[in-house]
C-alpha cells in the first residue's frame, strides 16, 4: 500500500496513518488508535517540524483520544500544548485555535473543573460569533456547550438566555425537527423544569416529544 509506495514519512501515508487512528477512535478501539495516532504525531514532528498544522492537528487528536481513555491529567496537558501552538502558528481567532480552545473547555467540564471550563468557552464563543457570526454551526455548538456548562454551575438565567439563542438559529438554519434543535428545546425544557417552572416546560417538552416521533 501507501506505505510501500510513498514510504513512512510521505504526507499522504502519515494522514492515511493519521486517518486510521480517528476512524478506530471512533469504533472505541482505543489501544489500536493510539498507536496509528502516535505514529501519525512522531511522523508529522520529525518530517515537517512542531509548528506544521499536521503536527498541531496530531497533537490535539492525541488529547482527544486521551480523553477518550479517561486520561484527563496527559489530556489536558495535550490540549494546552495545542492551544498554545495554535495560538503562536496560525492566531487567536483561526477555527483550528478556537475548536481547540472549545475541546479544552469540554474536557475541563467533563472533569466537573466548570469555573476553568468556562472562561475557555465564552473565549470560543466569542471568537466563533466574530469569525463565523451568530448561525454559523460552529458558533451555535459553543453556545449550547456555554448554555450546559452554566446550567450545571447554577447560572439559570444566562444559560436560558443563551439555550433561546441557539433554539431560534436551529429553528432557522437546520429546521424544527433537526436533532440540534430539538436536543436543545430538550435541555431548555429540563431546565425551566428544574426551577419548577413545570407550565413554562411543558411545551418546549412537548414539541421534542413530537418532533422525535416525526423524525
Amino acid at each position: 500500500g501507501f506505505r510501500t509506495t510513498f514510504g513512512n514519512d510521505h504526507p499522504d501515508t502519515l494522514g492515511l496513518i493519521n486517518n486510521m487512528g480517528l476512524l478506530l477512535k471512533k469504533q472505541g478501539k482505543y489501544d489500536e488508535a493510539e498507536i496509528y495516532l502516535l505514529e501519525g504525531l512522531e511522523g508529522y514532528r520529525r518530517v515537517f517540524g512542531d509548528d506544521h498544522p499536521g503536527t498541531l492537528n496530531s497533537v490535539l487528536n492525541m488529547g482527544q483520544l486521551l480523553k477518550a481513555q479517561g486520561k484527563y491529567a496527559e489530556a489536558e496537558r495535550l490540549h494546552r500544548e495545542a492551544i498554545d501552538d495554535y495560538r503562536r502558528v496560525l492566531g487567536d481567532d483561526h477555527p483550528s485555535t478556537l475548536a481547540a480552545i472549545n475541546n479544552m473547555g469540554l474536557l475541563l467540564k467533563t472533569q466537573g473543573k466548570y469555573g476553568e471550563a468556562e472562561p475557555y468557552l465564552r473565549e470560543a464563543l466569542d471568537g466563533n460569533r466574530r469569525v463565523h457570526g451568530p448561525d454559523h454551526p460552529n458558533t451555535l455548538a459553543v453556545v449550547t456547550n456555554l448554555g450546559a456548562l452554566l446550567w450545571v454551575q447554577g447560572k439559570d438565567d444566562e444559560a436560558e438566555r443563551l439555550l433561546r439563542e441557539a433554539i431560534d438559529s436551529y429553528r432557522r438554519v437546520l429546521g424544527d425537527d433537526h436533532p440540534h434543535t430539538l436536543n436543545t428545546l430538550n435541555s431548555l425544557g429540563l431546565l425551566l423544569m428544574g426551577q419548577g417552572k413545570y407550565d413554562a416546560a411543558e411545551p418546549y417538552l412537548l414539541e421534542v416529544l413530537d418532533g422525535s416521533r416525526r423524525t
